[in-house]
């Protein structure tokens, strides 16, 4: 095993940190291997695959493995992390949608000033 650089040692401690305990901030899986870095948080495929599909303006996802992440990213990514997001999109709980038809709900059922607060502030 080599040596890790700085951007693989400090996705590492973000995984592992006690607010995203190395799991998919959306449905829980283990050993999430994506996340969305404005959203603030980690994904596992399934999951990586759904915010993809709503689209680069909502959410702009990366591998934790296979993309360059610059210091922008990784303090975006590190100041939001996946009990703050799921806490400020999801306070009621509900299953995130695994089915592709589902990606309207996803969008149009948040309030619209919540989009505009979180994306502008």
């Amino acid at each position: 095993m080599g040596l890790k650089t700085n951007q693989e040692v400090r996705l590492l401690e973000l995984l592992n940190d006690r607010v995203n305990l190395n799991k998919c901030g959306e449905c829980a899986a283990s050993y999430p291997t994506w996340a969305s870095w404005n959203l603030g948080v980690f994904l596992c495929g399934r999951c990586a695959s759904i915010h993809r599909n709503l689209g680069s303006d909502i959410s702009k996802v990366k591998s934790l493995s296979l993309d360059n992440w610059n210091d922008y990213e990784l303090n975006c990514l590190q100041s939001i992390g996946n009990k703050r997001n799921h806490k400020f999109w999801n306070p009621k709980k509900v299953p995130f949608p695994f089915d592709d038809d589902d990606k309207e709900y996803v969008l149009y059922d948040l309030p619209f000033h919540t989009l505009l607060v979180f994306f502008y502030v």
